[in-house]
């Protein structure tokens, strides 16, 4: 029984996680001289090959490969080729969720807490020194920091907004066309 990349990752991917899956296709058995390649498109665009590793093939992605992914929907594509005639088919599809980390923030996210705890007088010294643009914002005007405030406030939440629409519904219809000849 074939073993796909979404019975691998049912639950998703978290950024910053390492991706590491087996993948399995009883038509297209890794011994038999197969090499396996996915390519994933969604918000970023990345590649995997697969490891031929008996009959399976394995899909690694480090952290590095992965820390950087915006969350979304990613649709994949598993192609099979058979390397005797470079003969290339697809062998597996789907959508591939990857999930904000948040453990890894963005500067918007860092500017903001840095703001707002320099407003209220509790602002560690990194965050005193943080800079925008050229200037640290120790030394912003009052008026400037709730300027700021307001600005990152709106980054922070278009990127909560986006991280939200991007994990969709839950409902998936998967779809598979076939060239009957």
């Amino acid at each position: 029984m074939s073993t796909l990349l979404a019975d691998e990752l049912s639950t998703g991917l978290r950024a910053g996680e390492t991706l590491s899956a087996t993948v399995t296709f009883d038509d297209y058995p890794a011994s038999t001289g197969y090499t396996c390649h996915y390519d994933f498109r969604g918000p970023d665009v990345f590649y995997v090959d697969g490891v031929v590793s008996t009959d399976a093939f394995v899909l690694t992605l480090a952290y590095a490969d992965t820390k950087n992914l915006r969350p979304g929907r990613y649709n994949y594509v598993g192609l099979v080729t058979l390397t005797s005639s470079g003969v290339r088919t697809e062998a597996d599809s789907g959508i591939l969720v990857v999930h904000i980390n948040p453990a890894l923030v963005t500067f918007p996210q860092i500017a903001l807490a840095a703001i707002e705890a320099l407003i209220s007088g509790r602002a560690s010294e990194d965050q005193k020194t943080t800079q925008i643009g050229d200037i640290q914002l120790q030394f912003m005007s009052a008026s400037d920091l709730i300027r700021w405030r307001n600005y990152f406030r709106q980054e922070v939440q278009a990127e909560n907004e986006t991280a939200r629409q991007s994990e969709g519904s839950g409902n998936y219809v998967y779809t598979r066309f076939v060239n009957p000849t």
